[in-house]
This record gives C-alpha cells, structure tokens and sequence, in this order.
C-alpha cells in the first residue's frame, strides 16, 4: 500500500509579466511568479485531479488520521503581497481551489502589500487568512518572551479584524527557535509551517509542516513532479534543498538571510518587534 503523502506549495507573489520591476527590492526576484505561470500551475494542478485543502483538514488527517481525498495539495501564500488579492485571489477561485495566506500583521497596509479590506474580501471568498508573525522576525534571534509577542500580536490583530480564528503560523524564512512550538501551542495556534523541502506523511511535526517553495521558474511539469513524487526532477530538487540547508548550519541564519538579501537586493520590511 502506498503511504500518503500531502505536498504544501510556498508561493510569495504573483504579478502581471510586467510588473517585475515593480516588487524589486521588496522580495527576492526568483519568489515572485507571473500570473501566466501560476495559471499554468493551477491548470496542471486541475489535471492531476488534485484537490486542495485547507490546513485543518490536512491536521486533523495527521493527527486523527480523518480521511483527505486523494492527490490533496494545501497551497499557501507568505508574506501578504497585494498581488495576492488581485491576481492570485480570483485565478484560484477561477480553477476551483483555495489557498492559505500568510501575513505578517505590521506589515498590512504598507505599500505593495496587503490592506484590511482586501484580507476580508478574500476570506469571504473561501480563503484562509493564517499569522506570519507581527514584524517577521528571525525567531533565533528572539527571546522567549519576544517570541510570545509576536506569536500573539499577530493572532490577536488578525482575529480581532477579520472576526474568525486564526489558528495556523507560518515561520518567517522558515526559522525557529527552542520555544516556538510550545508557545505557539499555548497561544492558540494548532500548527505551522516552515520552510524544510519535502512532504507531509503521517509521522511529520505539525508545527513544522514541510513546503516545497515555488519559484519564477517553476513550471507545471515541476509541479506535476512535486504531485507525483516519481520523477528525477522531484529527487533532484530534494537533493539541491538538502545541500541548501547545510549553508546556514554552518554559518548561522541570521548571517545567512543577511548575506541572502544583500546577494539580490532585497530590503527586509520590518517595523520593529511586536509591543
């Protein structure tokens, strides 16, 4: 019998073929897709007969062992660009799937990003609206009680404007720390994802939900790859990830996302920790 497996896709941005220039600086390049190449996703997607599926179904699969269709895929969304709500919002809905997405709560309203308004609007059209965080900050890099902060800043902001629960957490760059879990726990939060390649069987941490980041140059034979699990090009991308995580091992996250964003240009958007 073959054991189950759920892929959970990484998405950032989706923009129109010209408006790259636009979001430069803001967001690494190669995480940003056209909205040509996401249509091609969803259309593969369509193909294979996936079905997607929010994160408390896929959780109560992993921990109750309640049943998910066959081919079930969660896609998710990080960060809380505007293009979410423009192009990737109505793309999905027009192919009959939902996504998650990921916001960082500070960040709401700023330029090229999300705005209260557009956050209800999506879930009212079926979408899940999930924490990223206050200030999407390394977690190494906090304390303990720092990490409570933003853990429930978020949660609260979200809830407290949106008027639904918000019980999932996506770790900002996929970092953590040795409290995450616990806190995020006893804050309310029933899982999370972060950013380790692979999928999800059954024996996977629920706060540490593999995802298979997607890229510019993802195509929908990459995606049919990832969905089928049998192909050179799944392995091969398995093995570029592991040899990828062996980087900031060595040198530690921060350094690594310090020299990651000054490689391509990128400014991180912080406002300061969570009050």
């Amino acid at each position: 019998m073959i054991r189950q497996q759920v892929p959970i896709f990484m998405y950032h941005e989706v923009v129109e073929s010209s408006g790259f220039d636009a979001i430069a600086g803001r967001i690494q390049a190669d995480y940003v897709v056209s909205k040509e190449t996401f249509e091609a996703h969803l259309r593969k997607l369509r193909e294979l007969n996936c079905h997607s599926i929010d994160l408390t179904t896929l959780i109560g699969w992993l921990r109750d062992g309640a049943p998910i269709p066959e081919r079930s895929v969660v896609i998710t969304f990080d960060d809380g660009f505007a293009g979410n709500a423009t192009l990737a919002t109505p793309l999905l809905e027009k192919y009959g799937f939902m996504a998650t997405f990921f916001v960082a709560t500070n960040r709401i309203g700023d330029t090229a990003m999300l705005s209260w308004d557009q956050l209800r609007d999506m879930a009212a059209r079926g979408m899940a609206i999930e924490s990223h965080t206050a200030s999407h900050p390394l977690l190494s890099t906090l304390t303990a009680e720092e990490t409570r902060r933003e853990l429930m800043a978020s949660r609260e902001a979200l809830e407290r404007e949106l008027g639904r629960e918000v019980s999932y957490i996506s770790l900002p760059n996929g970092d953590s720390n040795p409290w995450y879990a616990s806190l995020a726990c006893q804050s309310g939060y029933h899982g999370g994802c972060g950013s380790e390649f692979g999928v999800n069987d059954r024996d996977v941490d629920p706060y540490f939900l593999k995802r298979i980041a997607i890229k510019r140059q993802t195509s929908a034979r990459d995606i049919g790859d990832y969905v089928l699990r049998d192909s050179l090009g799944y392995n091969w991308a398995m093995s570029k990830a592991r040899v990828k995580r062996m980087v900031p091992q060595l040198i530690g996250k921060q350094r690594y996302d310090r020299l990651y964003n000054t490689f391509f240009g990128v400014t991180e958007q912080r406002k300061g920790r969570a009050e």
